[in-house]
């Protein structure tokens, strides 16, 4: 069992060495993509560390975050701010979530978000995609920026809808996604909506009515900004991809969740971190004194 560090300890170690530069993360998949970027700069080196490597006791958690890592990561920015510890050592990072749909918003001192709605996003790009598709899968498809757009659209569909559940307050468990969704080369990929609530509410929901569920997915889908890439659950993104490569003929034992991602990663070039804003913050951070 990984033991976890405490803030104490993590406020006494940056104290006694400053130079020490961290940076904090919700997941693994966070840190393999920050991980790759650091590793291209100058300067002292860095560690990047999952927020559940440290223990944050459930007392500091807002209720409304607790227990998610997200959660975790505000709570450890403000016990730091309370214990008048200087952020300037260490460098967190949480996903946007759904805060362009006014759903949960996050300003907390030391915390930086994603420029997208989570880390996934980054990595919503046709050219990846067809090298990945094609030199990983060996799989190739007609038009791969098509392709995005379709995942795109359902995806906005999928992420209303746990939207409205964090809206809500229902705090109830999302069904699985693939029984309701369908893929084929003439008509793309589909997602039942009708079929999806109708699972949903025979099994999931109980503290409100399908007619005030659905109304809520609506008003959040209109005031929702029009690049999806900022509000959209970036975590089934990837499980949307392997629907439609398997269904293109990918080898399922290659073409899994974590496969993509490691291969995204790998297929992504270093220069392209310097379009977004965040990892051009991360290395002017990365070169203070």
């Amino acid at each position: 069992m990984t033991t976890r560090t405490r803030i104490a300890e993590l406020i006494s170690r940056h104290e006694l060495e400053p130079s020490l530069r961290d940076v904090v993360v919700e997941g693994a998949f966070d840190q393999r993509v920050v991980q790759k970027f650091v590793k291209s700069l100058d300067g002292p080196k860095i560690a990047v560390l999952q927020i559940a490597n440290i223990e944050i006791p459930d007392e500091i958690q807002l209720a409304q975050e607790h227990g998610s890592n997200r959660g975790k990561i505000l709570a450890l920015a403000r016990e730091l701010t309370s214990k008048a510890f200087r952020h300037t050592s260490i460098y967190s990072i949480v996903d946007r979530d759904y805060d362009d749909l006014g759903v949960s918003q996050v300003s907390v001192a030391g915390v930086r978000r994603t420029d997208y709605s989570t880390m996934d996003m980054y990595f919503f790009d046709p050219e990846l995609l067809q090298s990945v598709a094609e030199d990983f899968l060996n799989v190739t498809l007609d038009d791969y920026q098509a392709l995005l757009n379709n995942v795109l659209d359902v995806l906005g569909k999928i992420s209303l809808l746990y939207a409205a559940n964090a809206s809500l307050g229902l705090n109830c468990r999302i069904l699985p996604l693939r029984k309701c969704c369908s893929y084929n080369s003439s008509a793309g990929l589909a997602f039942d909506l009708d079929e999806y609530l109708g699972r949903y509410f025979n099994t999931a929901l109980t503290a409100c009515t399908r007619a005030q569920f659905e109304s809520e997915v609506m008003a959040l889908g209109s005031n929702s900004p029009a690049d999806a890439r900022g509000w959209v659950r970036g975590k089934n993104y990837w499980e949307l991809l392997q629907f439609v490569l398997r269904a293109c003929g990918a080898n399922r034992q290659h073409c899994t969740a974590e496969s993509l991602q490691n291969a995204f990663i790998l297929a992504l070039d270093q220069s392209r971190f310097a379009e977004w804003t965040l990892f051009g913050d991360l290395a002017v951070w990365a070169s203070d004194d």
